[in-house]
């Protein structure tokens, strides 16, 4: 389903890590692979939004502290 999704929308400018594993009942968390669990298999807006929540988890990391994020302007942008 998430391939399925990806295909659909032009998401490139959102992924910050292209490594991605699904584990069926396991917990979703974005360091240091990205992985989801199944229960968002019933909804592909779901799966998405958590998709895309865990991406931007890997944006902050490559940002580094709360201070470049400052810098970044990414708390004007987006805070």
């Amino acid at each position: 389903m998430l391939a399925a999704l990806r295909r659909r929308h032009d998401l490139a400018r959102y992924e910050y890590t292209t490594m991605v594993r699904i584990v069926p009942g396991g917990d979703t968390f974005a360091q240091p692979v990205l992985t989801l669990g199944n229960r968002f298999a019933e909804s592909e807006d779901l799966l998405l939004s958590t998709y895309l929540h865990e991406q931007m988890h890997w944006y902050l990391w490559y940002l580094g502290t709360p201070d470049r994020w400052f810098q970044s302007g990414l708390l004007a942008r987006h805070g």
